[in-house]
């Protein structure tokens, strides 16, 4: 594969010492505590400069630029590598620790990119809204294949409408990695939600109760017979029996 890519430069230097000491101390230096893991090579230990670190970071690719170092050192020299993790500072977000990965022009490597929509939906205007689950997917690919990013055009998306990962154009040589079934962008119809509230209907004054029916709260029992309810506490009194004629 023939190497014409864009590579940024990079100066690094050895650093013999290891430790949180000695990154403490080459932090209050100006300098970055860094490891370079080499794929064919052991790894190294080295120190670099936050500025030139953010300069050779600042293309379209950002983490997945192509990075060749400058040293002092023969075995480091011309290498080419990748960021593989930057820490930083929760609160200033300043570079806390680099690590970088030896690629080579005809090995694949593995990395994120995001992906970017343009175009306004047509089920937008009918009130639905563009969802993207997934705004970075994994691919795998020779170093200098890596795109900045995958561009969808969703204009033609209508309402339910979706786009999946095996959907996604990328360029030849580049493998998506994951389910291709996986939604990335979707048009989602809106949610309605219908609240009813069931209200028993209050009885008319005056009406007469239902037959057994119980008497409301404070009212009287009706009497029986007639006659009055008994008082409370009193038992009712007892009818006689009629008399036989003799």
């Amino acid at each position: 594969m023939e190497a014409n890519y864009d590579v940024r430069e990079l100066k690094v230097e050895l650093r013999k010492d290891t430790g949180k000491s000695v990154a403490r101390k080459l932090r209050r230096q100006g300098r970055i505590p860094a490891v370079f893991y080499g794929t064919r090579h052991d790894s190294v230990a080295v120190a670099l400069s936050p500025q030139e670190m953010v300069e050779a970071l600042n293309t379209p690719k950002l983490k997945n630029t192509l990075i060749k170092i400058k040293s002092g050192d023969a075995e480091l020299e011309g290498r080419t590598v990748m960021v593989k993790e930057i820490q930083r500072h929760p609160i200033t977000r300043e570079f806390l620790h680099v690590d970088l990965i030896e690629v080579y022009p005809d090995l694949p490597v593995k990395a994120s990119i995001p992906v970017i929509t343009k175009g306004h939906p047509k089920g937008v205007d009918f009130g639905g809204t563009l969802e993207q689950p997934l705004r970075y997917v994994d691919i795998e690919c020779p170093a200098p294949l890596i795109p900045a990013s995958i561009i969808i055009d969703v204009t033609e998306l209508g309402m339910g409408d979706n786009i999946r990962l095996g959907q996604l154009p990328v360029p030849e040589g580049v493998k998506l990695q994951g389910d291709p079934q996986s939604t990335v962008v979707s048009i989602v119809a809106p949610k309605m939600v219908a609240e009813t509230t069931a209200e028993a209907a209050p009885g008319e004054e005056g009406a007469a109760p239902a037959e057994g029916a119980a008497p409301a709260e404070g009212g009287k029992a009706p009497a029986a017979d007639g006659g009055k309810a008994p008082a409370a506490g009193k038992e009712a009194p007892k009818k006689e029996a009629p008399k036989k004629e003799k």
